[in-house]
Parts: structure tokens; sequence; C-alpha cells
């Protein structure tokens, strides 16, 4: 899916109105934050600039310039922005699929596969910039979504879903867990890099030996 522009870049409004200094550089700062995913997804982030930036958002380089230092710390912003936005997606299917009686640790943890790569192909344009052009951001960015990575597993190593698998001790279901991740992260990266997101269907099947591998051996 695209980023819709419709939703985010309305010009605020001529004249005199009733909005705080805070509320206009709020409304500025999300354009400029969906002005960058959108730029980059569409030219990579090397070759973005302030000027398409702000031209999209709709802001002038002076106010780009009072509210952030650079183009990196812009598309580190977005980043947290949209990796707060992932983690709530996760945050809701993980508390979902917890309310599911009578299904194992195996099901859920397919199911939350399931349910990444439905987020994934949805919101393609942010998955484009935050798991490929990030590396191009340079090590700040990517030290970020490392850390992301780190949230999104300790999420779900804390789930509570290992209870029935008894023969677990201490720190072994959350190794279980980075390990599918990273496997994920892997896959999602390149099939988005090559522009084939076709084939994470076929990937929830490989995923879901791993997981029965790993959670029953």
């Amino acid at each position: 899916m695209s980023v819709e522009s419709g939703s985010w870049a309305s010009q605020l409004p001529r004249g005199p109105h009733s909005l705080t200094r805070a509320q206009v550089e709020g409304s500025q700062r999300e354009r400029l934050m969906f002005a960058m995913v959108e730029a980059v997804a569409e030219k990579g982030y090397n070759a973005t600039t302030i000027a398409d930036v702000v031209a999209s958002a709709g802001v002038s380089r002076a106010t780009f310039y009072q509210l952030l230092d650079d183009k990196l710390a812009c598309f580190v912003e977005a980043n947290r922005i949209a990796s707060r936005m992932m983690l709530g997606t996760l945050e809701s299917a993980i508390s979902a699929i917890s309310e599911i009686e009578g299904i194992t640790t195996e099901q859920r943890m397919n199911l939350l596969v399931e349910r990444y790569l439905e987020s994934i192909t949805t919101f393609a344009d942010f998955a484009k910039v935050f798991l490929v052009e990030v590396f191009s951001a340079g090590p700040d960015a990517v030290a970020h979504r490392l850390e992301q990575m780190e949230a999104f597993i300790n999420l779900v190593a804390n789930a509570g879903w290992q209870a029935d698998i008894s023969d677990l001790e201490g720190g072994q279901f959350e190794a279980i867990v980075e390990v599918i991740v990273s496997a994920l992260s892997l896959k999602v990266t390149t099939a988005i890099a090559i522009g084939d997101l076709s084939s994470l269907e076929s990937f929830k099947a490989s995923t879901a030996i791993l997981v029965a591998k790993l959670i029953n051996n």
C-alpha cells in the first residue's frame, strides 16, 4: 500500500486561525515525516533531498530547519513513528491471539507470523523505507532498527505463550523468538529489496517448519 498523502498533507489554514504554535509545529512535523517516507519510497534515501521533502510536505526550507537538524534527523524521527505504529499493530495481534483458547504456542507463533507478513504487504512503502533504505541512512538509523527488532523480540517473548512448553528453561523461549524474528527479517528485507512480495506467501510454510523444529525439539 502506498502512503496516502491526502490524509496528512493538507495545508494549514490561511490567515487568522485558532491553532496554537505547538499545534502548527506538530502538523508541520507530521507532514515532514510522511513526506520523507513518500520521497524515500519513490527515490531511495540517498537520492532524496530536503527540497523533495519540503515540497511534498508543503512547508518552507526555513521551517524544516527550525524543526529538524537535517535529512537524517527527519528520517530517524519518521522511523521512530513508523516503528511505534508497527509495534502497536503487533501488540494488538498478540493480544487477539492470546485470547484464543485451546491452541498451542506453535499455533500462536504461526498466527503471529501470518499477521506480521500481512502488515508488511499492506504497508509496503513503510516496509521498504525502514527495512531496506535504512541501511543507506548510516549507523544511527541502522542502530535504531536493531533496537526495534529487540523490542519486537521482547514483546513476543514476554507474551506468556511458552506456558505449554514444559521443558524450556529460562531464556530459551526468547532465544527461539530471536531466531524466528531474524529469519523473518532477512526474508522480508530481501523480498522488498528485489520487489517480490509474492514470495512471502510461500515463506509462511517455511516459517511454520522452523517454528515446529525450534519449539518441539
